[in-house]
C-alpha cells in the first residue's frame, strides 16, 4: 500500500529507539541517585537545601506548629 513503511523497518526503528532510551536512562540514573542521596544527607545534617520540599519540611518537623 502507498504510504506504509515495511513492518521490519518499523520494528528496527522502534528497537533502536528503545535501546537508546534505556541506555541513556541507565547511564544517567547513577548521577541522579547519587545527587538525591547527597541532598538527603545534607538535609539530615541540618543543611538548608531544599527546605521548600513538602516531604522534607514535614519529615524534619520544620512545618509543624
Amino acid at each position: 500500500m502507498k504510504g506504509q513503511e515495511p513492518r521490519a523497518l518499523v520494528l528496527v526503528e522502534r528497537l533502536v529507539g528503545f535501546v537508546v532510551v534505556w541506555y541513556w536512562i541507565g547511564w544517567t540514573s547513577g548521577w541522579y541517585v547519587a545527587g538525591v542521596a547527597r541532598m538527603r544527607l545534607y538535609m539530615w545534617e541540618g543543611g538548608e537545601a531544599a527546605s521548600w520540599s513538602p516531604v522534607g519540611g514535614l519529615w524534619l518537623d520544620r512545618w509543624w506548629h
